[in-house]
């Protein structure tokens, strides 16, 4: 299964992309997420993975009450019709190691 969103909510300047890559990488799910420069309660990204997996991700994004301990919390997801392939990310599931985040935070999702 091949999809991409829009998360809206306490996204961006919280860990949600680090929070999100993980999950699909422990999930064995190729990731990828840019936070949206004009909206900045907006991320976009895509998810490559097993359909539950997925799913799994999908539903516990909004039930979850933090995904994390810096207070990650979306509170709407829209799947986008046009799939965006997860090169076009700025941080996905091959460079997230490569990539100069902060450390100290826990992660639930």
């Amino acid at each position: 299964m091949k999809q991409s969103y829009m998360v809206y909510g306490k996204v961006q300047g919280v860990m949600f992309r680090k929070t999100l890559i993980l999950a699909a990488k422990r999930r064995g799910i190729i990731a990828g997420a840019t936070n949206d420069r004009q909206d900045l309660n907006c991320v976009h990204f895509s998810l490559e993975g097993k359909e539950q997996d997925i799913l799994d991700i999908e539903e516990k994004l909004l039930s979850l009450p933090e995904l994390n301990s810096w207070g990650a919390k979306p509170n709407k997801l829209e799947k986008v019709q046009n799939y965006r392939e997860i090169s076009c990310y700025e941080v996905t599931t091959e460079n997230i190691g490569e990539l100069n985040f902060s450390s100290g935070v826990t992660f639930y999702l």
